[in-house]
């Protein structure tokens, strides 16, 4: 803990059913460093995360509160803990129950590592999806189907790609 501030960040109004620990790693993961994040057990719509450094924790709550998620818009504050802890009944997850902890300390799915964890942008989400690469067979309709299963599509505009030198 630096200057009062926690590298636990907790996260409240999350949509209970839609909440999962890896949904919210790909969100916060682009705030900085996550080495652990617990969905809270008689609490589900509520999520602890603990980055690398409290830098990183505060980016995400300047940068993510009050951002749509899941149908609501969640909260992110200052923890009063400084670290996270696993329950048992956070590992043991029965028959078809989701996982309510994850260590992420060693994840290779991160986006900064090595010297890119001092300068993490503040990068705020938007509704806005830039895709590239897409085979030239797809169609709109293939690319609608495929990600309206995560998140309702409203537009997708084909940018052509631009014309190559010829010698």
């Amino acid at each position: 803990e630096a200057g009062g501030i926690s590298c636990v960040v907790l996260v409240n109004n999350l949509n209970p059913e839609k909440a999962t620990i890896e949904g919210l790693f790909n969100l916060f993961s682009m705030c900085g460093v996550i080495s652990r994040i617990k969905i809270l057990y008689h609490k589900r719509d509520s999520a602890m995360i603990m980055f690398e450094t409290p830098d990183h924790a505060e980016n995400s709550r300047l940068t993510l509160s009050g951002v749509p998620l899941w149908g609501n818009h969640i909260l992110v504050s200052n923890s009063k803990h400084n670290t996270i802890q696993a329950n048992p009944s956070d590992i043991d997850e029965g028959e078809g129950e989701e996982k309510l902890f994850g260590e992420f300390a060693t994840s290779p799915n991160h986006r900064y590592r090595g010297a890119a964890t001092r300068n993490v942008p503040s990068i705020e989400p938007t509704r806005l999806l830039h895709v590239s690469n897409i085979p030239s067979q797809c169609s709109q309709d293939d690319i609608k189907d495929l990600l309206d299963a995560t998140w309702p599509v409203h537009k997708i505009k084909f940018i052509p790609p631009p014309p190559r030198d010829t010698p």
